[in-house]
Parts: C-alpha cells; sequence; structure tokens
C-alpha cells in the first residue's frame, strides 16, 4: 500500500511528464469557438482535474468555461495558475451547451 508521500511525489512525476502539450478535446465541431487570452481564474476540482477557468481577451472580453473536473494533458490547475500568474496567454477551444460555455482544449 502506498503512503501518502509517495502518492504525492507519483502525482508530482505524473504531472511534470505531461509537460505543455494540451490535448483534452475532442474532434472540432462545427459550435466550436477559439479565444486567445489571459487566465483570470482556475478553479481545481483535485491536483489534477480543471473545474472552471476564466478568460480574458485582449478586447477585455471575458470567458467563464467550465470543464467539468476534466483532465487536460500538461495543463493541470496548478500549471494553469502559473500561466494565469505571470500574465500568460493561452489559446482555448470551448462550445456551448444551453447557457453553459465548455471547454475542449487549452494550448500555450
Amino acid at each position: 500500500m502506498m503512503g501518502k508521500l509517495e502518492m504525492l511525489i507519483l502525482m508530482v512525476m505524473i504531472a511534470l511528464s505531461l509537460g505543455c502539450g494540451g490535448g483534452g478535446a475532442e474532434s472540432p465541431s462545427a459550435d466550436e469557438r477559439t479565444v486567445r487570452g489571459r487566465l483570470t481564474d482556475v478553479k481545481a476540482a483535485s491536483l489534477l482535474e480543471v473545474e472552471s477557468i476564466t478568460v480574458e481577451t485582449e478586447t477585455g472580453e471575458s470567458f467563464l468555461l467550465e470543464a467539468d473536473n476534466r483532465i487536460f494533458s500538461g495543463f493541470t490547475p496548478s500549471h494553469l495558475r502559473e500561466h494565469m500568474l505571470q500574465g500568460n496567454l493561452v489559446t482555448v477551444t470551448f462550445h456551448q451547451e444551453g447557457e453553459r460555455l465548455v471547454l475542449n482544449d487549452v494550448l500555450d
């Protein structure tokens, strides 16, 4: 049985091995949109799962994108927070489901 320290080390190693690749997306659909901007909020469901992010474009338009606790390859919540703190631009793709905007993918 794995102890807490071993589990933490394993999770950190997995997160570091993923890098900045993006890639949680399904195949693109006709209603998919892409925007580029800065992260202004990141909510995590766990160390690896993203609950939601908020992206603000250069024109000041803000998008609250729900991730439904998904794992995005290379983009853990802590990695996304790093981008937010440094003010790095990200490109996000998303689609609309009813009133919700649902995150498809994140790229550097």
